[in-house]
């Protein structure tokens, strides 16, 4: 019988295997001319599809901060949670679960789990009217929803949990305490806002002042951009809050809807980095511990 490292190894192999295949270059453009086959403005769709590709900027392996931490998790309460809001994905319950931890599913739908603690969104989250700006406000403020957890990990609710996430933790950076994998396409969002608009995706009028604004303010191009699908935060620290209450408020300002945009900026102005938070990895598509539904992509 297999012991259970062993076990999560195997599992972590084969879901690795899979994302190499669903990520190669043949099996997408595979998928991209079945695509274009099956529906209409075949020739409008591939140009898109060009035009965005030109904005692909792979980089090399970042550096993690898995060495310099050396948390004891046994001691520690951890929390991963997600947002369901409308019918926009289908909740699926983790293929192995980390200790010391609970599942937390805010959601306005009637949803039973043995697994999940279902809570209901609370009126003064509701109020907020747009499912977006509800589930942004859940991402961006762990700290309100957690007292009495040590880390908190969110995940888009089109993310399936493969095997324990416990490693997430050890890829903290330590000074900031908030981790976030680096975005795989891109890494200027002056950029990612023309891309927004090929992808019609946000507030594309919206978009165009925040850009403007940026550009009058200095802030540079290619400064780097990062995934916000999932996020780790240390809740005791203090620089973690402080980065996500100036990253909300800097999202409510733009109005443009893409909270991606805005993270890059607000760690400007801090003197951050983008690659000291991006400690998760290069790529979320091809992490291990999890499985991407790719037809529900915000």
């Amino acid at each position: 019988m297999m012991k259970k490292d062993e076990y999560i190894e195997a599992i972590e192999k084969l879901n690795r295997e899979v994302l190499e295949l669903t990520s190669s270059k043949e099996y997408t453009l595979g998928k991209k001319i079945l695509e274009l086959k099956s529906g209409k403005n075949i020739i409008s769709k591939l140009i898109t599809y060009i035009k965005v590709k030109k904005y692909n900027h792979p980089e090399p392996q970042i550096n993690t901060y898995k060495e310099m931490n050396h948390v004891d998790l046994k001691n520690k309460k951890l929390v991963i949670y997600m947002v369901l809001v409308g019918n926009y994905d289908n909740i699926k319950d983790p293929l192995i679960m980390s200790e010391n931890c609970d599942y937390v599913l805010f959601t306005d739908q009637n949803i039973s789990s043995t697994i999940w603690k279902v809570k209901e969104i609370p009126e003064s989250v509701l109020k907020l009217g747009n499912p977006t700006l509800i589930n942004r406000y859940f991402k961006m403020h762990p700290h309100e929803f957690f007292n009495g957890y040590d880390y908190s990990i969110y995940l888009d609710s089109n993310n399936a949990i493969i095997s324990e996430l416990d490693d997430f933790i050890y890829r903290l950076n330590p000074k900031y305490g908030i981790a976030f994998h680096k975005h795989r396409y891109r890494y200027c969002i002056y950029e990612e806002v023309e891309v927004c608009r090929l992808l019609k995706k946000g507030n594309y009028k919206q978009l165009i002042c925040q850009k403007k604004r940026y550009l009058k303010d200095k802030f540079p191009s290619g400064y780097g951009m990062l995934e916000c699908g999932i996020i780790v935060c240390d809740l005791r620290k203090e620089m973690a809050k402080e980065i996500f209450k100036n990253w909300w408020n800097e999202f409510l300002e733009s109005e443009s809807m893409r909270d991606q945009i805005a993270l890059p900026y607000i760690l400007w102005k801090k003197d951050i980095k983008p690659e000291e938070i991006a400690t998760l990895g290069d790529n979320r598509f091809k992490n291990e511990k999890i499985r991407i539904d790719r037809e529900h992509i915000r």
